[in-house]
């Protein structure tokens, strides 16, 4: 079985590639599900996260309000590297325990800090998701409606740089020309996959 990682930048399609190997048959576990999982108003973490960020993050019915969280993350460097050493040991833990379950030819782990995390030794191939950073920049308006381009270069300048991040690709999908395009260059892929 072959454990692929899919990683890239914020808003560059990751999860709509994962949702066409899905349609696939491929098994997908995402690394920012298992994050919300732990967080959630009953999971075990919710606690210290509301202790090393302070109550304000939390909505009046006790739940994460992750906007401000996100908006927080990206403007605090500290804080952002203290929830990352809580949060980052369970989710590797979990997507290693996920892959020794799986019995398909292949599977994708959905990690957009797979290599700032360190963990490109826990998959076989490394899938970089990809597109400009201007593309990016329009994408994240567009999903975070009262971001403005100040913001959205912020949380840019957060993450690692296509280029940093591409050195360590093996496969790499550039992401910039709709739905159909992607679905193709995700069936390309599949294909290769299955014949490994």
């Amino acid at each position: 079985m072959i454990k692929i990682g899919m990683t890239g930048g914020i808003a560059c399609g990751k999860s709509q590639a994962a949702r066409c190997f899905e349609e696939r048959g491929v098994p997908i576990i995402d690394a920012d599900d298992i994050v919300r999982e732990l967080t959630a108003p009953d999971g075990p973490l919710l606690g210290e996260v509301v202790e090393r960020a302070g109550p304000t993050i939390l909505e009046n019915d006790g739940s994460l309000n992750r906007a401000l969280l996100r908006t927080r993350l990206f403007r605090d460097a500290a804080l952002r590297h203290d929830l990352e050493s809580l949060l980052h040991p369970p989710v590797q833990t979990a997507i290693r325990t996920w892959f020794t379950q799986q019995e398909k030819p292949y599977a994708v782990a959905v990690v957009p800090l797979l290599i700032e995390a360190g963990w490109q030794d826990d998959v076989d191939r490394i899938l970089v998701v990809n597109c400009p950073e201007a593309l990016q920049r329009a994408r994240l308006r567009k999903r975070f409606h009262k971001m403005d381009n100040k913001q959205a270069d912020a949380v840019l300048a957060a993450q690692l740089s296509a280029d940093e991040r591409l050195r360590y690709a093996d496969d790499v999908i550039e992401n910039v020309a709709g739905m159909d395009a992607l679905d193709r260059a995700v069936d390309k892929l599949h294909q290769k996959y299955m014949a490994a």
